[in-house]
């Protein structure tokens, strides 16, 4: 998504939660290189609040596009560990959206969770890419 917005030639904002962790931040890097100017990165916590006040300074469009997730395993308490969490994420963010004037739009997408229930519904899949495709066959079955 970042790369469509700027391909398209958007100047883009993004979090990422901690910028130290190299490995899952590269790519970004990666088009940081290739946009020189264009893609500004910023560390934030999805649960602290005002976190995302910075980052969303000036912005025109959020796209609000991540949600705290667990694998299904790591579920103890679905409500205080994926539910509560989402929930506060989104207020977050929406707040920022509220203290920032010059954001006309926002976009938000649903999580992973909505296409992916557990390992059976992905076992046997051919291609690593979890999709719409996915999702239609769920729900036809």
């Amino acid at each position: 998504m970042i790369q469509q917005l700027l391909v398209s030639g958007m100047t883009v904002n993004t979090t990422v939660r901690n910028l130290a962790h190299t490995a899952k931040v590269l790519p970004l890097f990666a088009l940081q290189k290739q946009y020189p100017g264009h893609l500004n990165l910023f560390e934030a916590d999805l649960l602290v609040d005002g976190a995302f006040d910075t980052p969303m300074r000036d912005c025109i469009i959020d796209h609000h596009v991540a949600s705290p997730f667990l694998l299904p395993e790591k579920i103890k308490d679905g409500r205080r560990e994926m539910l509560e969490p989402a929930l506060r994420g989104t207020r977050n963010v929406l707040s920022s959206v509220d203290k920032t004037p010059s954001v006309s739009r926002v976009v938000m997408t649903s999580t992973v969770g909505a296409i992916f229930g557990d390992y059976s519904d992905v076992l046997h899949m051919k291609n690593e890419t979890l999709s719409e495709r996915l999702f239609q066959h769920q729900q036809h079955t």
